[in-house]
């Protein structure tokens, strides 16, 4: 009876011991590594050179020849003398931009803007005209009636400062005028004594539209 005590008493000492030493020899596995993360490398933002804003164009000055369309894009323009559609059934100059000197222009843009309310609108026929042009208009009509003489100084188109309009509507259609560009029958002389009358070409134009 004694021998079973022992035996058993030293069952219960190694059991422990046995299970223990098993445990330590299979240990816990340990929890996967994780995969490493995706690195993305972000390009580098391009250096983007910073454009200053331009300068605003100076005014030009009064005595400049600037082109009409530019500064008032509400006006029409059909330069008779860049045709055969004229007097002279002959191109007189080869450009078909109207040009004044700014000073007038800014005179024409005021007329300009009051026809705008009406919404009406001129017509260029001839503006600036080049000295060449004015000795090939003498050449045709020697007339100084009717064109001025070059060899006595250069006419007001030549300098830039007049302008030869007709009345528009406001999309370009034709208001009836008493005549057509260049004429020189009698009544074009009582249209050009009316105008005189009032004093004033705006006046005159709402007067006759």
């Amino acid at each position: 009876m004694t021998y079973w005590k022992c035996l058993l008493c030293a069952v219960c000492i190694l059991l422990p011991l046995c299970f223990a030493a098993g445990c330590a020899a299979f240990p816990k596995a340990d929890d996967p590594p994780e995969p490493p993360q995706e690195t993305v490398d972000t390009p580098a933002e391009p250096d983007i050179p910073v454009v200053p804003a331009p300068e605003p164009e100076p005014e030009p000055a009064e005595d400049a020849l600037v082109d009409v369309c530019t500064y008032l894009p509400g006006v029409y323009a059909d330069l008779r003398y860049a045709t055969e559609n004229n007097f002279t059934g002959q191109v007189i100059y080869d450009f078909t931009q109207p040009q004044l000197r700014y000073g007038t222009l800014k005179k024409l843009a005021q007329a300009q803007e009051m026809l705008a309310e009406r919404d009406l609108a001129l017509k260029i026929w001839d503006a600036y005209r080049p000295v060449s042009a004015q000795f090939r208009l003498w050449e045709v009509c020697p007339d100084p009636q009717y064109v001025a003489d070059p060899t006595k100084g250069y006419s007001g188109h030549s300098r830039g400062n007049t302008v030869d309009v007709t009345l528009v509507s406001a999309d370009g259609s034709p208001v009836p005028m008493p005549t057509d560009f260049d004429d020189f029958t009698v009544n074009a002389k009582l249209f050009q004594n009316a105008f005189q009358r009032t004093g004033s070409f705006v006046q005159f134009l709402f007067a006759n539209a």
